[in-house]
């Protein structure tokens, strides 16, 4: 993705994400590995509703990531928490030089 960005051109990625709150993480594993799957299973095909608790376990948490990118070679990596850290922003920009 560096490569096709301007430069100082800014990356951003919003995520899904596992709360870092023991008590919001426990609620929202609930939710996502119980209700979610059960009630997206009636409405719609159950198999994407399995595949998103394990694409949430399976990609890295907030400092990994951020490390991720600056070792791209983004600068400025940071990452913004949404609703209690279900979800999360990370941004990273393009140097306006080569690393």
């Amino acid at each position: 993705m560096l490569r096709v960005l301007a430069p100082g051109g800014i990356l951003v990625v919003l995520e899904f994400s596992e709360p870092a709150s023991p008590f919001f993480r426990t609620l929202y594993r609930f939710y996502l590995k119980r209700l979610l799957p059960a009630v997206g299973g009636l409405l719609s095909d159950f198999r994407a509703y399995r595949y998103l608790p394990e694409s949430v376990e399976a990609f890295p948490d907030r400092q990994a990531f951020k490390a991720l990118m600056t070792e791209a070679g983004f600068s400025h990596a940071r990452h913004t928490d949404l609703s209690f850290g279900i979800v999360t922003i990370y941004e990273g920009r393009k140097p306006f030089t080569s690393p």
